[in-house]
């Protein structure tokens, strides 16, 4: 967060601010994605990504993990 320069993100429910997140916190805003896969006769036809909220995507940046890692197909 320093190194952009900011003091504090909204982790917090209701998009309240924190100025010193956990890794607890970090990991709960995810703890709810799931991928999908549609098989048919044993072969995958398509997965499903999550779709990441605007938190999720700004706490990945400043994790310096790429948001279109996860995107959707």
């Amino acid at each position: 967060m320093s190194e952009n320069h900011l003091q504090q993100i909204r982790l917090y429910p209701e998009a309240r601010q924190c100025s010193a997140p956990t890794a607890e916190r970090v990991f709960e805003i995810f703890e709810h994605l799931q991928t999908h896969t549609l098989l048919k006769e044993g072969r995958k036809i398509r997965t499903f990504r999550p779709r990441l909220t605007e938190l999720q995507k700004e706490v990945l940046e400043l994790l310096g993990t790429c948001p279109p890692t996860y995107r959707e197909y």
